[in-house]
């Protein structure tokens, strides 16, 4: 008989090739691969859900039309009653202790380890849909927790890109408005390579071996051929320069931006995210 693992990953592709199917039609029906599907359309996308720590929201890549938004409930923070958890969180506790004592700085306590965790595997799940310089989305971080605290303590743990961006939604319905002017702006103003095109195909395999093969061929992971580590350094320094620039509606007139809601870009952020991939082939 075939395994347990066998059977899941089974399921699993089974399950993705459905999602990528809507995905296809959905985009084939619209104007082009950055706007959406005419209502009465036979699909208009899907709804893929996952959990955090998984292999769908870490170790998949959903750039373009595979993904315009990720809606992530809650704060996955790591099971307490976990035994594990449990003596890594005292662990770290003692740890801590020690090194205050000695005037170490750098040792994390229980509970910053606990947070730590937590949102690695939310900032993995946040990131699935905007991978590219050209790639638009929407990330909603469904958890009043993020209101709350001392000058927004839990916002701090976000990654750079998306911190300038958040803000709290007044109602649910504030959301839907600032959703609809934003996905209506990025198809208006759509990237040059998108306006002609009216059924692009977007990235349908998950990244994982792809990832491997580049690696392999161009001599990443600091192997022989990669790409220095000043110029990495040097492209990242930039980036963080120019960050607010990528907040901004692509090709947006004024007359669009003052007609957008404050909200937009809380929730549907631009950014440039290069996969070390196509970054190694620059």
């Amino acid at each position: 008989g075939r395994s347990g693992g066998d059977k899941n990953a089974d399921s699993l592709d089974a399950l993705l090739s459905k999602y990528y199917r809507a995905v296809r039609l959905s985009v084939a029906a619209a104007p082009h691969a950055h706007a959406a599907a005419p209502v009465g359309s036979a699909c208009r996308g899907g709804v893929l859900l996952a959990v955090c720590r998984g292999k769908v929201s870490e170790g998949i890549d959903f750039a373009d039309a595979n993904a315009r938004g990720v809606v992530v409930v809650g704060i996955p923070y790591p099971n307490l009653k976990d035994k594990q958890v449990e003596l890594k969180r005292k662990y770290n506790d003692e740890k801590h202790a020690r090194a205050h004592r000695l005037a170490v700085s750098g040792v994390l306590s229980g509970d910053q380890w606990y947070s730590q965790q937590a949102f690695r595997a939310l900032n993995q799940a946040v990131g699935r849909c905007l991978r590219h310089r050209n790639d638009h989305g929407a990330v909603l971080l469904v958890d009043e927790r993020y209101a709350h605290g001392a000058n927004g303590a839990l916002v701090r743990n976000l990654p750079k890109w998306l911190r300038p961006a958040t803000r709290k939604c007044a109602d649910f319905d504030d959301s839907v408005t600032g959703l609809r002017a934003f996905f209506s702006l990025r198809a208006k103003h759509a990237p040059p390579e998108a306006a002609h095109t009216r059924s692009r195909k977007p990235k349908l395999l998950p990244s994982v071996g792809a990832d491997k093969d580049a690696k392999e061929r161009d001599g990443g992971g600091g192997k022989p051929g990669g790409k220095p580590k000043e110029s990495k350094d040097a492209a990242a320094d930039a980036k963080q320069r120019d960050i607010k620039r990528f907040f901004q509606p692509a090709a947006a007139t004024a007359a669009d931006a003052a007609a957008a809601p404050a909200a937009l870009e809380t929730r549907a952020v631009r950014f440039e995210v290069e996969e070390e991939r196509e970054t190694r082939a620059e």
